[in-house]
Protein backbone atom coordinates (compact mmCIF):
# COMPACT_ATOMS: atom_id res chain seq x y z
CA UNK A 1 0.00 0.00 0.00
CA UNK A 2 1.02 3.71 -0.63
CA UNK A 3 0.25 7.01 1.03
CA UNK A 4 -0.85 10.31 -0.36
CA UNK A 5 1.39 12.71 1.27
CA UNK A 6 5.52 12.86 1.24
CA UNK A 7 5.90 16.61 2.70
CA UNK A 8 6.74 17.47 6.05
CA UNK A 9 4.97 16.05 8.88
CA UNK A 10 2.56 18.68 11.10
CA UNK A 11 3.50 19.78 14.34
CA UNK A 12 0.93 20.09 17.14
CA UNK A 13 -1.17 23.47 17.65
CA UNK A 14 -3.13 24.02 20.85
CA UNK A 15 -6.50 25.26 19.87
CA UNK A 16 -9.65 24.38 21.87
CA UNK A 17 -12.12 24.57 19.22
CA UNK A 18 -13.58 21.89 17.18
CA UNK A 19 -13.13 20.88 13.37
CA UNK A 20 -13.29 19.13 10.35
CA UNK A 21 -9.86 19.46 8.73
CA UNK A 22 -9.00 18.02 5.30
CA UNK A 23 -6.47 18.21 2.33
CA UNK A 24 -7.49 18.00 -1.23
CA UNK A 25 -6.10 15.52 -3.33
CA UNK A 26 -5.99 14.41 -6.97
CA UNK A 27 -5.26 10.70 -9.19
CA UNK A 28 -2.39 10.90 -11.14
CA UNK A 29 -3.16 7.54 -12.43
CA UNK A 30 -5.86 5.14 -11.46
CA UNK A 31 -5.82 4.24 -7.98
CA UNK A 32 -8.16 2.71 -5.06
CA UNK A 33 -8.19 4.34 -1.82
CA UNK A 34 -8.33 1.84 0.74
CA UNK A 35 -8.07 4.09 4.08
CA UNK A 36 -7.58 6.93 5.86
CA UNK A 37 -4.53 7.80 8.23
CA UNK A 38 -4.62 11.08 10.39
CA UNK A 39 -1.85 12.61 12.53
CA UNK A 40 -1.89 13.74 16.27
CA UNK A 41 0.40 15.20 18.55
CA UNK A 42 0.93 14.15 21.85
CA UNK A 43 -2.18 15.73 23.67
CA UNK A 44 -5.00 15.87 21.49
CA UNK A 45 -8.73 16.66 22.60
CA UNK A 46 -10.84 13.86 22.80
CA UNK A 47 -14.13 13.67 20.61
CA UNK A 48 -17.02 11.40 20.87
CA UNK A 49 -18.02 10.17 17.78
CA UNK A 50 -15.45 10.74 15.37
CA UNK A 51 -15.41 10.26 11.69
CA UNK A 52 -12.95 10.48 8.54
CA UNK A 53 -14.41 10.59 5.31
CA UNK A 54 -13.61 10.96 1.62
CA UNK A 55 -15.93 13.37 0.10
CA UNK A 56 -16.22 14.60 -3.79
CA UNK A 57 -15.07 17.79 -4.64
CA UNK A 58 -18.66 19.13 -4.43
CA UNK A 59 -18.83 17.65 -0.84
CA UNK A 60 -21.10 14.45 -1.33
CA UNK A 61 -19.75 11.58 0.81
CA UNK A 62 -17.73 8.57 -0.94
CA UNK A 63 -16.88 6.70 2.13
CA UNK A 64 -16.77 7.35 5.98
CA UNK A 65 -15.62 5.26 9.09
CA UNK A 66 -15.66 5.82 12.53
CA UNK A 67 -12.56 6.82 14.33
CA UNK A 68 -11.55 6.39 18.19
CA UNK A 69 -12.46 9.16 20.86
CA UNK A 70 -8.91 9.46 21.46
CA UNK A 71 -6.26 9.49 18.88
CA UNK A 72 -2.80 8.12 19.50
CA UNK A 73 0.11 9.81 18.78
CA UNK A 74 1.38 10.35 15.28
CA UNK A 75 0.46 8.50 12.09
CA UNK A 76 -2.43 6.03 12.45
CA UNK A 77 -3.94 4.04 9.63
CA UNK A 78 -7.75 2.98 9.55
CA UNK A 79 -9.10 1.27 6.95
CA UNK A 80 -12.35 2.16 4.57
CA UNK A 81 -15.18 -0.55 4.84
CA UNK A 82 -15.97 0.94 1.55
CA UNK A 83 -12.80 1.76 -0.87
CA UNK A 84 -13.13 4.37 -3.01
CA UNK A 85 -11.87 4.11 -6.44
CA UNK A 86 -10.20 7.51 -8.21
CA UNK A 87 -8.92 7.51 -11.87
CA UNK A 88 -6.44 9.39 -13.83
CA UNK A 89 -6.94 13.46 -12.89
CA UNK A 90 -10.33 13.28 -10.69
CA UNK A 91 -10.21 14.77 -7.10
CA UNK A 92 -11.47 13.95 -3.76
CA UNK A 93 -11.26 15.93 -0.28
CA UNK A 94 -10.55 14.08 2.49
CA UNK A 95 -10.89 14.76 6.17
CA UNK A 96 -11.35 14.20 10.09
CA UNK A 97 -12.93 15.44 13.02
CA UNK A 98 -10.30 17.28 15.68
CA UNK A 99 -12.00 17.96 19.03
CA UNK A 100 -8.94 20.19 19.38
CA UNK A 101 -5.08 20.13 19.57
CA UNK A 102 -4.68 19.35 16.00
CA UNK A 103 -1.73 19.18 13.59
CA UNK A 104 -0.72 21.73 11.00
CA UNK A 105 1.70 21.90 8.81
CA UNK A 106 2.07 25.50 7.85
CA UNK A 107 2.62 26.72 4.43
CA UNK A 108 3.20 23.02 3.36
CA UNK A 109 0.56 23.51 0.54
CA UNK A 110 1.79 26.22 -0.96
CA UNK A 111 2.71 24.14 -3.98
CA UNK A 112 1.63 20.55 -4.81
CA UNK A 113 3.20 18.01 -3.27
CA UNK A 114 3.19 14.66 -5.15
CA UNK A 115 3.62 11.45 -3.55
CA UNK A 116 6.85 9.45 -3.42
CA UNK A 117 5.27 6.98 -6.33
CA UNK A 118 3.90 9.68 -8.16
CA UNK A 119 0.26 8.30 -8.05
CA UNK A 120 -1.18 11.12 -6.25
CA UNK A 121 -0.85 14.76 -5.89
CA UNK A 122 -2.02 16.90 -2.32
CA UNK A 123 -2.72 19.83 -4.23
CA UNK A 124 -1.31 23.30 -3.96
CA UNK A 125 -3.73 25.87 -2.80
CA UNK A 126 -4.45 27.70 -6.40
CA UNK A 127 -4.80 24.51 -7.88
CA UNK A 128 -7.25 22.83 -5.52
CA UNK A 129 -10.97 23.07 -6.18
CA UNK A 130 -12.21 26.27 -5.11
CA UNK A 131 -8.80 27.50 -5.41
CA UNK A 132 -7.62 26.18 -1.54
CA UNK A 133 -6.62 24.16 0.48
CA UNK A 134 -5.79 23.08 3.71
CA UNK A 135 -9.47 23.01 4.20
CA UNK A 136 -11.40 23.30 7.37
CA UNK A 137 -14.98 23.71 8.79
CA UNK A 138 -15.92 24.36 12.20
CA UNK A 139 -18.74 21.63 12.76
CA UNK A 140 -17.14 18.33 12.96
CA UNK A 141 -18.25 15.63 10.30
CA UNK A 142 -19.54 18.14 7.69
CA UNK A 143 -17.60 18.94 4.48
CA UNK A 144 -14.87 21.06 5.22
CA UNK A 145 -14.99 24.03 1.91
CA UNK A 146 -13.08 26.29 3.15
CA UNK A 147 -9.10 27.41 2.99
CA UNK A 148 -6.94 28.45 5.40
CA UNK A 149 -5.12 31.39 5.07
CA UNK A 150 -1.57 29.71 6.01
CA UNK A 151 -2.14 26.84 3.16
CA UNK A 152 -1.15 24.30 5.89
CA UNK A 153 -1.50 20.74 5.93
CA UNK A 154 -3.73 19.08 8.46
CA UNK A 155 -2.01 15.62 8.60
CA UNK A 156 -4.73 13.48 6.83
CA UNK A 157 -4.53 11.76 3.83
CA UNK A 158 -4.95 8.51 2.54
CA UNK A 159 -3.79 5.27 1.76
CA UNK A 160 -4.55 3.35 -1.29
CA UNK A 161 -3.32 0.77 -3.91
CA UNK A 162 -2.37 1.32 -7.65
CA UNK A 163 -5.07 0.40 -9.89
CA UNK A 164 -9.65 0.05 -10.08
CA UNK A 165 -10.49 -2.87 -7.92
CA UNK A 166 -9.90 -5.90 -7.90
CA UNK A 167 -8.27 -6.06 -11.36
CA UNK A 168 -4.99 -6.74 -11.49
CA UNK A 169 -2.81 -6.66 -14.56
CA UNK A 170 -2.34 -9.84 -17.22
CA UNK A 171 1.47 -11.60 -16.27
CA UNK A 172 3.58 -12.89 -19.16
CA UNK A 173 5.35 -15.57 -17.64
CA UNK A 174 7.74 -16.27 -20.66
CA UNK A 175 8.87 -14.88 -23.97
CA UNK A 176 10.18 -17.56 -26.46
CA UNK A 177 12.24 -15.53 -29.44
CA UNK A 178 13.62 -17.70 -32.27
CA UNK A 179 15.18 -16.81 -35.34
CA UNK A 180 15.84 -18.17 -38.43
CA UNK A 181 18.06 -16.26 -41.24
CA UNK A 182 16.82 -12.80 -39.67
CA UNK A 183 12.98 -13.94 -39.52
CA UNK A 184 12.37 -14.06 -35.92
CA UNK A 185 9.25 -15.85 -34.12
CA UNK A 186 8.02 -14.61 -30.69
CA UNK A 187 6.00 -16.76 -28.07
CA UNK A 188 4.27 -15.33 -25.44
CA UNK A 189 2.67 -17.26 -22.10
CA UNK A 190 0.31 -15.00 -20.66
CA UNK A 191 -2.32 -15.32 -17.52
CA UNK A 192 -4.35 -13.40 -15.92
CA UNK A 193 -6.03 -13.70 -12.16
CA UNK A 194 -9.77 -12.11 -13.79
CA UNK A 195 -10.31 -12.75 -17.43
CA UNK A 196 -7.69 -12.79 -21.16
CA UNK A 197 -11.18 -12.27 -23.06
CA UNK A 198 -10.68 -9.70 -25.42
CA UNK A 199 -7.04 -9.01 -24.58
CA UNK A 200 -5.04 -6.99 -26.75
CA UNK A 201 -1.16 -8.47 -27.77
CA UNK A 202 1.58 -6.31 -28.72
CA UNK A 203 4.65 -6.94 -30.19
CA UNK A 204 7.50 -4.32 -29.97
CA UNK A 205 10.31 -5.43 -32.34
CA UNK A 206 13.15 -3.14 -31.52
CA UNK A 207 13.67 -1.95 -35.21
CA UNK A 208 11.45 1.24 -35.36
CA UNK A 209 8.99 -0.93 -37.65
CA UNK A 210 5.54 -1.19 -36.48
CA UNK A 211 4.51 -2.56 -33.64
CA UNK A 212 2.26 -6.60 -34.75
CA UNK A 213 -0.80 -6.35 -32.68
CA UNK A 214 -3.04 -9.53 -32.10
CA UNK A 215 -6.46 -10.19 -30.13
CA UNK A 216 -5.63 -13.12 -27.59
CA UNK A 217 -5.49 -16.14 -27.44
CA UNK A 218 -2.94 -15.52 -30.49
CA UNK A 219 0.07 -14.57 -28.49
CA UNK A 220 2.60 -15.66 -31.51
CA UNK A 221 3.86 -13.27 -34.30
CA UNK A 222 6.44 -13.15 -36.45
CA UNK A 223 8.96 -10.48 -38.23
CA UNK A 224 11.65 -10.27 -40.44
CA UNK A 225 14.65 -8.34 -40.07
CA UNK A 226 17.15 -6.26 -42.70
CA UNK A 227 19.99 -6.38 -40.63
CA UNK A 228 22.18 -8.38 -38.15
CA UNK A 229 22.25 -7.46 -34.62
CA UNK A 230 21.02 -7.80 -30.91
CA UNK A 231 17.35 -6.52 -31.01
CA UNK A 232 14.99 -5.63 -27.68
CA UNK A 233 11.59 -7.11 -28.00
CA UNK A 234 8.95 -5.93 -25.81
CA UNK A 235 5.48 -7.72 -25.26
CA UNK A 236 2.52 -6.25 -23.70
CA UNK A 237 -0.70 -7.45 -22.88
CA UNK A 238 -3.68 -5.16 -22.08
CA UNK A 239 -6.95 -6.70 -20.73
CA UNK A 240 -10.26 -5.63 -21.78
CA UNK A 241 -10.50 -2.85 -18.60
CA UNK A 242 -6.67 -1.38 -19.35
CA UNK A 243 -4.57 -3.17 -17.22
CA UNK A 244 -1.00 -4.04 -18.80
CA UNK A 245 1.76 -6.74 -18.24
CA UNK A 246 4.87 -5.97 -19.79
CA UNK A 247 8.05 -8.63 -20.60
CA UNK A 248 11.38 -7.93 -22.44
CA UNK A 249 13.67 -10.09 -24.47
CA UNK A 250 16.69 -9.76 -26.65
CA UNK A 251 17.53 -12.08 -30.03
CA UNK A 252 20.51 -12.11 -31.39
CA UNK A 253 19.56 -11.77 -35.48
CA UNK A 254 21.82 -13.35 -38.22
CA UNK A 255 20.97 -12.64 -42.05
CA UNK A 256 22.38 -14.56 -44.60
CA UNK A 257 26.01 -14.01 -45.40
CA UNK A 258 26.78 -10.49 -47.59
CA UNK A 259 23.05 -9.33 -46.31
CA UNK A 260 24.65 -7.22 -43.47
CA UNK A 261 27.83 -5.16 -42.10
CA UNK A 262 29.31 -2.35 -40.20
CA UNK A 263 26.62 -1.09 -37.62
CA UNK A 264 23.18 0.23 -37.33
CA UNK A 265 22.70 3.79 -35.88
CA UNK A 266 19.51 3.30 -34.93
CA UNK A 267 19.55 -0.25 -32.96
CA UNK A 268 22.25 1.95 -31.11
CA UNK A 269 19.86 4.66 -30.26
CA UNK A 270 16.74 2.00 -29.74
CA UNK A 271 18.91 0.03 -27.13
CA UNK A 272 19.95 3.26 -25.70
CA UNK A 273 16.16 4.43 -25.17
CA UNK A 274 15.22 0.89 -23.95
CA UNK A 275 17.99 0.85 -21.53
CA UNK A 276 16.81 3.99 -19.90
CA UNK A 277 13.15 3.33 -20.26
CA UNK A 278 13.42 0.37 -18.14
CA UNK A 279 13.77 3.51 -14.78
CA UNK A 280 10.59 4.47 -14.98
CA UNK A 281 11.36 8.09 -15.02
CA UNK A 282 10.14 9.47 -18.02
CA UNK A 283 6.85 10.74 -19.47
CA UNK A 284 8.43 10.27 -22.82
CA UNK A 285 11.73 9.28 -24.48
CA UNK A 286 12.52 10.55 -28.40
CA UNK A 287 14.90 9.47 -30.69
CA UNK A 288 15.73 12.43 -32.37
CA UNK A 289 16.55 16.14 -30.80
CA UNK A 290 13.04 17.66 -30.02
CA UNK A 291 12.08 21.26 -31.48
CA UNK A 292 8.80 21.72 -29.16
CA UNK A 293 8.66 22.12 -25.35
CA UNK A 294 8.05 19.87 -22.48
CA UNK A 295 4.66 19.96 -21.25
CA UNK A 296 4.62 18.17 -18.78
CA UNK A 297 7.02 16.22 -16.64
CA UNK A 298 10.70 14.16 -17.79
CA UNK A 299 11.02 13.99 -20.86
CA UNK A 300 13.94 12.61 -22.76
CA UNK A 301 15.73 12.33 -26.66
CA UNK A 302 18.45 10.43 -27.80
CA UNK A 303 20.42 11.11 -31.54
CA UNK A 304 23.45 10.58 -32.60
CA UNK A 305 26.52 12.90 -32.55
CA UNK A 306 29.70 11.70 -33.87
CA UNK A 307 31.55 9.03 -35.54
CA UNK A 308 35.12 8.76 -35.03
CA UNK A 309 37.89 5.87 -36.02
CA UNK A 310 40.22 4.99 -33.42
CA UNK A 311 43.52 4.66 -34.23
CA UNK A 312 44.63 2.51 -31.42
CA UNK A 313 42.22 0.05 -32.10
CA UNK A 314 42.48 -0.47 -36.07
CA UNK A 315 44.12 -2.15 -38.23
CA UNK A 316 45.49 -2.66 -41.92
CA UNK A 317 42.30 -4.88 -42.30
CA UNK A 318 39.83 -3.60 -39.87
CA UNK A 319 39.01 -0.21 -39.04
CA UNK A 320 37.40 0.57 -35.16
CA UNK A 321 34.80 2.93 -34.31
CA UNK A 322 34.04 5.64 -31.50
CA UNK A 323 30.51 6.54 -31.92
CA UNK A 324 29.09 9.47 -29.57
CA UNK A 325 25.60 9.57 -28.64
CA UNK A 326 23.77 12.40 -26.89
CA UNK A 327 21.02 11.49 -24.02
CA UNK A 328 19.36 14.54 -23.20
CA UNK A 329 16.50 15.13 -20.22
CA UNK A 330 14.05 17.98 -20.44
CA UNK A 331 11.78 19.37 -17.60
CA UNK A 332 10.03 22.66 -17.21
CA UNK A 333 12.14 24.93 -15.86
CA UNK A 334 8.77 26.75 -14.65
CA UNK A 335 6.80 24.22 -13.21
CA UNK A 336 6.48 24.35 -9.56
CA UNK A 337 8.31 23.48 -7.10
CA UNK A 338 10.73 24.84 -8.51
CA UNK A 339 13.38 23.70 -5.79
CA UNK A 340 12.46 19.76 -6.60
CA UNK A 341 13.43 20.08 -10.59
CA UNK A 342 17.36 19.81 -10.07
CA UNK A 343 17.01 16.88 -7.14
CA UNK A 344 15.09 14.62 -9.30
CA UNK A 345 16.74 15.44 -12.42
CA UNK A 346 20.22 14.81 -11.04
CA UNK A 347 18.66 11.29 -9.74
CA UNK A 348 17.79 10.43 -12.79
CA UNK A 349 21.18 10.77 -14.30
CA UNK A 350 22.50 8.52 -11.73
CA UNK A 351 19.94 5.95 -12.46
CA UNK A 352 21.51 6.53 -16.10
CA UNK A 353 24.80 5.92 -15.31
CA UNK A 354 24.03 3.61 -13.45
CA UNK A 355 21.94 1.39 -16.19
CA UNK A 356 25.31 2.37 -18.98
CA UNK A 357 27.48 0.98 -16.91
CA UNK A 358 25.16 -2.51 -16.11
CA UNK A 359 24.78 -1.78 -19.78
CA UNK A 360 28.03 -2.22 -21.12
CA UNK A 361 27.85 -3.80 -24.46
CA UNK A 362 24.05 -2.92 -24.97
CA UNK A 363 23.39 -6.41 -25.07
CA UNK A 364 26.17 -6.80 -27.50
CA UNK A 365 25.22 -4.33 -30.20
CA UNK A 366 28.73 -2.87 -29.43
CA UNK A 367 32.04 -3.76 -27.83
CA UNK A 368 31.59 -1.17 -24.71
CA UNK A 369 30.42 1.68 -23.50
CA UNK A 370 34.01 4.45 -23.18
CA UNK A 371 32.96 5.11 -19.45
CA UNK A 372 36.11 6.28 -18.38
CA UNK A 373 37.37 8.18 -21.48
CA UNK A 374 39.95 5.51 -23.24
CA UNK A 375 39.09 6.36 -26.37
CA UNK A 376 38.26 10.41 -26.10
CA UNK A 377 35.81 12.48 -23.19
CA UNK A 378 34.10 9.30 -21.55
CA UNK A 379 30.52 9.04 -20.28
CA UNK A 380 29.68 12.41 -18.96
CA UNK A 381 26.74 14.85 -18.11
CA UNK A 382 25.98 18.84 -18.80
CA UNK A 383 23.53 20.78 -17.19
CA UNK A 384 22.13 24.02 -18.68
CA UNK A 385 18.84 25.35 -19.98
CA UNK A 386 17.16 25.40 -23.31
CA UNK A 387 14.38 27.92 -24.45
CA UNK A 388 11.97 26.10 -27.02
CA UNK A 389 8.67 27.35 -28.72
CA UNK A 390 8.96 30.21 -25.98
CA UNK A 391 9.70 28.30 -22.69
CA UNK A 392 12.34 27.93 -20.99
CA UNK A 393 13.82 24.46 -20.37
CA UNK A 394 15.93 22.79 -17.76
CA UNK A 395 18.28 20.15 -19.77
CA UNK A 396 20.94 17.75 -18.60
CA UNK A 397 22.88 16.23 -21.03
CA UNK A 398 24.33 12.44 -20.97
CA UNK A 399 26.94 11.82 -23.76
CA UNK A 400 27.33 8.09 -24.34
CA UNK A 401 30.58 6.98 -26.10
CA UNK A 402 30.31 3.89 -27.54
CA UNK A 403 32.84 1.68 -29.02
CA UNK A 404 32.25 -0.58 -32.14
CA UNK A 405 35.64 -2.99 -32.85
CA UNK A 406 36.21 -4.19 -36.07
CA UNK A 407 33.53 -2.17 -37.08
CA UNK A 408 34.73 -2.47 -40.88
CA UNK A 409 36.33 -4.93 -43.18
CA UNK A 410 39.29 -2.34 -45.31
CA UNK A 411 39.51 -5.10 -47.61
CA UNK A 412 37.16 -7.36 -49.67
Amino acid sequence: MAVGWSGPDPTQIIDADTYEMGTAQKANEDITITGIRVWSGAGPVALVGRTATIWSTGGAQLSRINLPTNLSAGWVEFPLDTPVERTLNQQWVVSFGSGGNYGFANHALDADVVSADGAVTSLGFANAPGGQNGRFNGTPGDFPATGTAGRGFYGVDVVYSLGIGGNTPPEITDLALVDLDGTVTAVASVTDAESLVGATVRFDWGDFTADSVSTYPDVTESHTYTASGIYPVLVSVTDSEGATGYRAGAIKVTLPADQSDGFDVGQIMNALSSYAGRLGAFERIKLHEPKTDVTAGLSAAVWFQSIDPIKELSTLAKTSLRIEFVFRLYDNMLREPADAIDPEMTRVVNLLFNAFHAGFTLGGLITQVDVLGTYGPGLRSQAGYINQSGKLMRAISVYVPCIIVNAFNQER
